[in-house]
């Protein structure tokens, strides 16, 4: 059984990934093929299925036989955790403008004629 910690680490890496993302987003309510996946993408095959191994690996995507053919759909659970997960960041509200912090600066004085100023973050 896998730990929510690790379910979380296994998702968060398999979507650090563009192309991975981006199967995931043709995946959105509805099952592909690997070659109807690939037909979008400007690889081969068998790079395409080696991201769908990683997603599937993580939770992400489930792998349906269909004859001769696998088909490939999300898996919503995994998605669920990670947006529980991430609204803890911010109370469960999207955040505002006002909420993400920025750094502060504050000029040094000048400590002689001439000197160029300095900045200090904190």
């Amino acid at each position: 059984m896998v730990s929510r910690e690790d379910a979380i680490d296994l998702a968060l890496k398999a979507v650090s990934d563009t192309t991975r993302r981006s199967i995931l987003g043709l995946l959105q309510g509805r099952q592909l093929s690997v070659l109807e996946i690939a037909e979008e993408f400007p690889m081969s095959r068998p790079a395409i299925s080696k991201h769908l191994k990683i997603l599937k690996e993580a939770g992400l995507v489930l792998e349906t036989p269909a004859g001769r053919q696998r088909l490939y759909g999300l898996e919503r659970s995994p998605f669920e955790l990670l947006a529980t997960w991430l609204a803890g960041f911010h109370g469960g509200r999207p955040p505002g403008r006002s909420q993400i912090a920025r750094p502060r600066f504050r000029p040094q004085p000048r400590r002689a004629a001439g000197a160029v100023e300095q900045w200090r973050v904190w």
